[in-house]
């Protein structure tokens, strides 16, 4: 599956889902920084998620929940890529 660069950009593609309905592989925003959609990461499950880091001393990849105040605070929106699979392309 083929995907925008940016977080922003990703944010308009796939379709809305409710932060109680996610489903493992939905993409889920939040606003960092002064970008209104500045982060993007993966849910797994769990009201967790995969995401690349960008910490000023804590860059790699890792798993945070969606309950952390930072996150929780900062949540925008969650999109679902599933249905669109069968484009290949987005």
């Amino acid at each position: 599956m083929n995907l925008p660069r940016t977080a922003r950009e990703q944010a308009r593609v796939g379709m809305k889902v409710a932060k109680g309905e996610l489903t493992e592989g939905d993409l889920v925003f939040f606003n960092t920084r002064r970008a209104l959609v500045g982060h993007v990461g993966i849910y797994i499950g769990n009201n967790q998620f995969v995401h690349a880091s960008s910490g000023k001393r804590d860059r790699h990849v890792r798993i945070d929940s969606l309950d952390k105040p930072y996150y929780n605070q900062r949540f925008i929106k969650a999109v679902r890529l599933k249905a669109l699979e069968a484009d290949n392309d987005i």
